[in-house]
This record gives structure tokens, sequence and C-alpha cells, in this order.
């Protein structure tokens, strides 16, 4: 049988199928090589750069992760997605977004909303495979939020503290820890024109790499103002990483059996099949993955001896819903139900202590003042959202495409078919039900095998169900006529139906089919960058109250590269912060500070 390219898809990626094997086995024989019960085995460290430990209701927290492998600190190659959750002092978790990793990097961030309460938060930063040695090696970064819009501020009412002393504190660590680990001395250089400027003003800096360093530097950059009120240290690079490791760190294994897999391709959704009568998992039994509106997403998975399946989805996606069916004519005797990881309890976490004084009205009062009049101008400042890159499914890449825009309009599928679509018939099964039969491509020879079809990426298995479909709602119907393998299902051809309006849903839920709602991973954003220069849009009448004027979570460079930006409003002195990895794991990690006269 001929192997088109793409096709196939779970069967011949041999590659990855090989690292993932290798890393099963390599995982599997771990408890075997434990020594006083610890073992050798590859981990992650996780290290996330915020904007700012201070943040008010109606600003943004920015961040910018990289996951490491704890042998050198080069970008892992363990996991391919990472959580990131924020805990209040109540175990309560504010919000968990879910990363998609490349090349070990990533990026989000948060609006704080007026609902938060305020108080002393932790971020916190894992992977799944992370869980297995305990959230103790988890990354977690002290955040205090100031809700000056929430009347109850009795958890910052404490005694009156010393606000110059703990700003000078903070401002100048002679050594920050982070995760057990210390630093050493940076690697890159802030190279600055001048260190004082006027309002909106362009600022120009260089960065520059030590002179023996040729490796490729992967960074983000912070351009914030210095906070006036007491905060928490930003944990830096160098506490993460001291250079290149010389030998591979050691995490005490929480359980051999290694209840958490890493999700090596992307992310896993898991569930289990049981039998309806018996109760009972139920093995060998192939179950569907679909989205709506999203084709490029269907998969099929077979249940193990314990009816338990998994799907590791490493496509990009927009929606955040799908659905899960049995697949087969004994599909109304099971039961799907879907499995989720445990929750995280996070309990002993010290967190920054936090507390107002009278000294502070003023700067509360400010802020929270230019918060408002930037929010009100957001519409001129936007950030955008990277579109998802949505492959074609391989089953239609070579398929014959059918705009019935194009066509006399009729009434139903079924006279659609009849009349307009060449190599599609209707026919009977072996039961009699109406199917539909597609005339596949030589060499393959026609045989009793339905083919795969799909409404909005919906898999159909009645067929009987379509032909009386309004056929003036469907906007386009390609045809593929090769014979597709999904799993153990083979297929005589694929058939999927594009819809005009929303997107085509069963009508409710079945014990063998799930609506699921899905945590979608993270949409990164082009954040937006002032400009005051001729080639921009005229923002001199535009209020510029900006305390972030740069925020950049994702750049290299090797040797050395200019950055710029433009100065608000707002008075001052500002940070400038580098962090970082180099390609070989040696940690970056620079500051400079600039005044706005």
């Amino acid at each position: 049988m001929k192997i088109r390219r793409g096709k196939y898809w779970g069967l011949f990626k041999i590659k990855r199928f090989c690292h993932g094997l290798f890393l099963f086995v390599h995982f599997a024989g771990v408890s075997q090589t434990a020594q006083d019960g610890q073992a050798n085995f590859p981990s992650e460290r996780i290290y996330v750069h915020v904007n700012s430990s201070l943040i008010f209701a109606g600003e943004y927290l920015l961040y910018s992760l990289y996951c490491l492998d704890n042998r050198d600190r080069s970008p892992t190659e363990i996991s391919k997605i990472v959580y990131v959750e924020l805990i209040g002092q109540d175990n309560n978790s504010v919000f968990k977004q879910k990363l998609r990793l490349t090349k070990g990097r990533s990026h989000a961030d948060f609006f704080v909303p007026t609902s938060v309460p305020s108080g002393n938060y932790k971020l916190v930063a894992y992977t799944q495979w992370m869980r297995n040695f305990g959230w103790e090696h988890f990354f977690k970064q002290d955040i205090t939020i100031i809700n000056p819009y929430n009347g109850d501020q009795k958890v910052f009412l404490k005694a009156e503290m010393d606000t110059l002393s703990v700003v000078q504190n903070i401002r100048e660590p002679s050594s920050i820890q982070g995760n057990g680990l210390t630093g050493n001395s940076p690697l890159v250089k802030i190279d600055l024109k001048k260190d004082t400027y006027e309002p909106r003003e362009k600022v120009s800096f260089t960065l520059r790499t030590a002179t023996d360093l040729e490796k490729e530097c992967h960074i983000s950059i912070a351009v914030r103002k210095v906070d006036g009120l007491p905060h928490a240290n930003r944990i830096s690079a160098n506490s993460v990483s001291g250079g290149k490791a010389t030998e591979m760190e050691r995490f005490p294994q929480k359980d051999p059996r290694f209840p958490h897999l890493p999700e090596i391709r992307g992310e896993l959704l898991f569930g289990q099949v049981m039998d309806t009568k018996t109760n009972r998992p139920v093995a060998g039994v192939v179950v569907s993955f679909s989205m709506p509106k999203h084709e490029a997403l269907f998969k099929t998975a077979l249940t193990d001896e314990n009816g338990v399946f998994y799907f590791s989805v490493q496509e990009e996606y927009e929606l955040d819903k799908a659905i899960l069916q049995v697949i087969g004519a004994e599909r109304e005797n099971h039961q799907i139900a879907i499995l989720e990881s445990q929750e995280l309890t996070f309990r002993d976490m010290q967190f920054y202590n936090f507390g107002l004084s009278n000294k502070m009205e003023k700067q509360l009062l400010e802020r929270s003042f230019h918060n408002q009049i930037e929010n009100a101008f957001f519409s001129t400042k936007p950030d955008t959202i990277r579109s998802a890159h949505l492959e074609r499914p391989f089953f239609l890449q070579n398929s014959i495409s059918y705009n019935l825009d194009d066509y006399t309009r009729f009434a139903t599928l079924k006279e659609t078919v009849v009349e307009i679509i060449d190599h599609l018939w209707i026919a009977r099964d072996a039961f009699g039900n109406p199917i539909f039969k597609v005339r596949v491509n030589p060499p393959y020879a026609e045989s009793d095998r339905k083919p795969l079809v799909l409404v909005d990426g919906i898999q159909i298995q009645q067929h009987g169900d379509l032909l009386d479909f309004n056929a003036r709602q469907i906007e386009k119907i390609q045809l593929g006529r090769d014979r597709y393998v999904f799993g153990r299902e083979v297929y005589e051809g694929a058939i999927s139906i594009e819809t005009t309006n929303d997107p085509y849903t069963p009508i409710a839920d079945a014990t063998w089919r799930k609506h699921v709602q899905l945590l979608r991973p993270q949409s990164k954003k082009n954040y937006f960058k002032q400009s005051y220069g001729t080639d921009g849009p005229n923002m001199k009448r535009i209020p510029d109250f900006r305390y972030q004027l740069l925020w950049s979570p994702e750049g290299t460079f090797q040797k050395a590269k200019e950055f710029s930006f433009y100065t608000s409003d707002i008075l001052g002195e500002f940070e400038i912060t580098v962090e970082g990895f180099t390609s070989d794991g040696a940690a970056i990690s620079s500051k400079a500070i600039i005044s706005v006269r």
C-alpha cells in the first residue's frame, strides 16, 4: 500500500516514536537505580521572569517562562506543556493557565480584575512531570496585589513599617535566593548612551555579551518604574543556574510508578470507557476526539486493559470545547468518563508580608488614577494576539472541494450528493442503514468499509442522520479519496462538511459521547510598543501614564543587539531588567537604572 507524506500520522513518525519509547523505557527503569531514596533520571526546573512583584488591580501581571533540563540547564525536551497558577494565602487558585512550550520557552499575562482581593500571593509554575518529585521543586515567586477599589484592606493593616529601608533592601539585594540555588555574575552588559531622559523621549540601549561568550542568548526584557512601595524580591535567572551544571541534580522520587505522565508531544487528555451493564472497564475500544469547526483536530485512541485512553494534542487550536465519542456498533453499551489529574494542594508556603501605612496614601491614589486613564485609552494602544497556526488535516490535503454557492442549491444533503458530488453516493450496509460510499483512488480496491464523515470537525457515525440536513446551511463539502488509518480504524475515503453558521454539534450528551471543557493553552501576544516617531500614529494628544515602558518576553541575540523604547509622562526612576539563559544553560541577569525628569 502506498504511503503518502503526512498520512498515517500516529504510525510513521519514527523519530518521535523512538524518542518517546526511549523516555518511557528510561522512566520505567528509574526505580531500579534508586539509591537512598533518590535516582538518576531526567528532571526539569522552571524560571519565570515577572515584570513586577507588586501589581494593582487594573494592571497586567506579565511573565516570561523558561523550562530547563535539570542536568545542564538547556531547554527541556521532556515537556511541551507548562502550568502557571496564582495561589492565595488561603491556598485557593486565583487563576490557572496552561502554556505551550517551544524549545523550553513561553510567555503569557494575567489582567488583574477588581474582583481579586488585595493580598499576598504566590506565582507557581510546574509541569506534569515535575509533579512526580513534589511541589517543593516548583518555581515560586511572591506577588502582592493591591486592589484600591475594594474597601476591605484588612490583610495589609499591620504595624507601620519603615518603607524606605524596605525598598532599599529590595532594590539592591546582596544575594537573591530561589529554588535553593545561588547565582553568579552577569554575562550580558546593558550599554546606555545616557541615564537621564525627558518624558516621551526615545531610549536606546545595546546588550553586549562578554568577550569570550559565543553562544546565543535567549532573553526577556522588562522596563518598569521602580516601585516606591515595599515589594518582594523578583527572583533572577542567576538564582536558577550558576552556570552549566557539572552533574545531574538528584531529586527525590515521590512515587516509583510515576503517576504523572510527561507531556512529551503536547497536552494530554485522558479518560476511561466503562461497560454500562457490568460497570467494568472495556479494553480495545476506539474513542475519537474532535473539535467543532476545527477539522484539523480529529484523533482516535484505543483503550488499554484498564479501559483508559489518552489523547496527545500537539496542534494549536482556538476553541475550548471538544467532543469525545466511542466508535463502533456497540457504543450504546459503553460510557465515557473524563479523568483528571489530582488537584494540587500547596501547604506550608511562606508568603511575603506586605503592610500598608499612612505614608503610602499619595502613591496609591496616584497610581490608581493613572491606571484608570491608561485603561480608558486601551483601544488606542492594543496588544495583538498571535493567530494559532492551523494545519490542514492530512486526509484533506489532496481533497476535491465543492463550494455550494458555485452550484444550484438543493434542499437536502441527499439531493446535493446525488446531483453535484462526484465519486460519492448513498448505499446501505448489512443492516439496511443508509451510508455514504466514496470511490477511492487506484490502487485501492473498493470494500465494505465506511468513509470518515465529519460535519464541522465532528465525526458522524450514523450517516442517515445527515440525509435530510438542510443543504442551504452548508458552505463547502470536501472529499478525500484515499484510504485513511486512525489507530486500528480504517476508513475508505473522507467527507468533510462545513456549515455557514454556528458549528454543528450533536443535540445532547449520551453515555458514549461527551462534551468536554478544555483548559486551552494561552495564546501568545505581540505587546504594544509606544512610539512617538514620525512613522507611527499621532499619539501626542493621548495621555501616557505607562509604568511599564517595555516588555519583550521572548528575544534572542548573539554578541550585541540594540533595543529601544519611549518614556512616558511618568517621572522618576525606571529599571531595565534583562533575564535569560545562553544556549548552553548559563544564566543571564543584568539591570540598569534610568531617570525621567
